[in-house]
């Protein structure tokens, strides 16, 4: 299992952020401020906020990308 202060300084790594903010004097990350959520609270859609009726439902298929497109010009 990854700690949040594993995370934090990979992500820091990789993506230029500044550890500082959230480091005290010692160099230890301060999860105080990190807020846990739970799979539900994440969520764009559920029962307090259904799909539209007029949204693409999820089964739909994709249109082909630009990429398989050029693709199939170019052949």
């Amino acid at each position: 299992m990854i700690t949040g202060t594993l995370l934090v300084h990979f992500m820091a790594r990789h993506l230029g952020l500044d550890r500082g903010r959230v480091q005290d004097s010692k160099g230890n990350i301060n999860e105080a401020l990190a807020i846990f959520e739970h799979y539900g609270q994440m969520l764009v859609l559920g029962p307090d906020n259904p799909r539209p009726a007029d949204a693409v439902p999820p089964s739909a298929p994709l249109p082909p990308s630009p990429w398989t497109i050029a693709k199939k010009m170019a052949s």
